[in-house]
């Protein structure tokens, strides 16, 4: 875990059980990512941070604790975000935030958007493209994949990172060079599915893919020997069996550029995610971009591709394989 997450989750876990209130000092992104890892570890501690988290809104109202209260809901079926969804300032994410984990207790919020404002229409449209998530079904079954043994985990460097952030480049670099079997997950899933990854999510739901990454992670790690590089985006981060996975790993890379170079690299990427980047609220990107770099808790360094060249990008890369 990156230093800047493991002393802010100190400082929030102090914080709850001291029931003292406590400044943090911390982007947030820092601290969503604090806050989820700690959701994460320890299912009897779930009440305890969710009410830690309503007090946090009613006192300093931040967009991470109350992404935090979504991820709660979506782990538990709870509906802590249901009362900010009716206030004028937080409306926009907290009706994203439920969209984007695709929680079933809140499909009436549909209903809310189509009788709401022309801005919350078009987040809806924007994050039904966006995340390819259907109204989410009935998952495919636990995996029966036992978990990755530390072994198993040492051989593999795991690359996570948002949309735009550089995980393709990186792996076209890494592949060409030969030292390391590159797995690119996506791709592969989608190779043994037999459709594209945008299908799968639309006829199974989020649940059941994120069952899937969490299933091909763990044969692929009890399968290979060698040094692999495993690529992973933001939608597999979304399973929380593979936050945990990577939560056990020493070697796993962040790659994060700003919202503003995001958006730039995603405008150009397509004529499709143009369009919708451009019909979508300001703030509704800044929202996903929030949800799905929480997920990323687990990495042990961040590497930021803001304004720099292919060949510097690989070289910081190289450099951070290097320290791991």
């Amino acid at each position: 875990m990156i230093e800047e997450v493991s002393r802010c989750r100190d400082a929030v876990s102090t914080s709850i059980s001291s029931q003292k209130r406590a400044d943090f000092n911390f982007d947030g992104s820092t601290f969503a990512q604090a806050l989820l890892s700690l959701i994460d570890a320890d299912d009897g501690r779930v009440a305890e941070v969710a009410t830690w988290c309503a007090n946090q809104m009613e006192r300093e109202p931040t967009a991470s604790s109350l992404l935090s209260l979504a991820w709660i809901d979506r782990l538990t079926g709870s509906r802590l975000l249901q009362h900010w969804m009716i206030s004028k300032e937080w409306q926009i994410p907290a009706i994203v935030f439920a969209l984007d984990l695709g929680m079933t207790q809140y499909q009436d919020v549909a209903v809310e958007i189509r009788s709401s404002s022309r801005a919350l229409a078009n987040a809806k449209d924007f994050i039904t493209a966006w995340s390819s998530i259907n109204p989410v079904k009935a998952a495919a079954g636990s995996s029966k994949v036992p978990a990755p043994t530390d072994a198993q985990l040492a051989h593999a460097t795991f690359v996570v990172g948002f949309s735009g952030s550089g995980k393709t480049t990186v792996s076209t670099w890494l592949s060409d060079i030969g030292r390391y079997l590159v797995h690119q997950c996506d791709e592969e899933i989608a190779r043994e599915q037999g459709v594209p990854m945008a299908d799968l999510f639309r006829s199974l739901g989020a649940t059941a893919v994120q069952e899937i990454y969490e299933s091909h992670i763990k044969s692929f790690l009890s399968t290979e020997r060698g040094s692999s590089v495993v690529v992973l985006g933001s939608s597999a981060c979304m399973s929380q069996g593979v936050r945990r996975i990577l939560s056990r790993s020493s070697r796993v890379v962040w790659l994060d550029c700003n919202e503003d170079t995001a958006l730039v690299r995603l405008r150009t990427a397509s004529e499709h995610a143009a369009h919708m980047l451009a019909t979508a609220p300001d703030d509704v990107f800044s929202c996903i971009k929030l949800v799905r770099d929480s997920t990323f808790y687990g990495a042990s360094v961040r590497i930021m591709s803001d304004d720099v060249s292919v060949a510097e990008l690989v070289w910081r890369i190289g450099e951070a394989f290097e320290r791991l």
